[in-house]
């Protein structure tokens, strides 16, 4: 069965998305696969053109937490507040902190898909949130379990060094 949208429903769905970004910053997309074998992931679509500071992108949680996060992030921004890669912050999810860093435009083109048609391909930066297990164990840590592991999908610059030197503010 084909689910293909008209151009009248495209133009209606990216005039929704532009009026979010007007309105509040950003628009949150939030991408779930059905059958559950993939881990769902948010990202924000407008930040950069709005504020110019990264666009974010959360793997890991559902699809109405994910979006509240990044809904937070966006909000903090718009209050002036500055985000350095690689620090953990609190104040996101009450009792947790999360961690923010750079990301590699090279992969995260492949998952945020609306930003790619807003700013065009590798034309705007982007932050991941990262996001430890309620007993407090990061992905990167051994016991995170696959939910929380996936934010490692590599999007993080560790290395690469492509959009924000170590100690520059986001």
């Amino acid at each position: 069965m084909s689910h293909r949208i008209t151009k009248a429903q495209r133009a209606a769905h990216e005039n929704h998305i532009g009026s979010s970004i007007e309105k509040y910053g950003c628009f949150v997309l939030s991408v779930a696969d059905p059958d559950g074998a993939e881990p769902p992931f948010s990202y924000s679509i407008g930040i950069t053109l709005d504020s110019g500071h990264p666009e974010a992108i959360v793997f890991g949680l559902s699809p109405r937490l994910g979006p509240w996060v990044i809904n937070e992030y966006n909000r903090l921004i718009r209050a002036g507040k500055k985000f350095m890669p690689g620090v953990t912050y609190e104040g996101f999810l009450q009792g947790f902190p999360v961690y923010i860093e750079s990301a590699d435009p090279r992969k995260t083109q492949d998952f945020m898909f609306a930003c790619n048609r807003l700013y065009g391909e590798f034309g705007y930066p982007v932050v991941q949130i990262v996001i430890p297990t309620t007993a407090g164990v990061w992905p990167w840590e051994k016991g995170a379990g696959r939910a929380f592991s996936v934010q490692k999908y590599g999007m993080l610059e560790w290395g690469f060094g492509l959009a924000f030197a170590a100690g520059a503010i986001i």
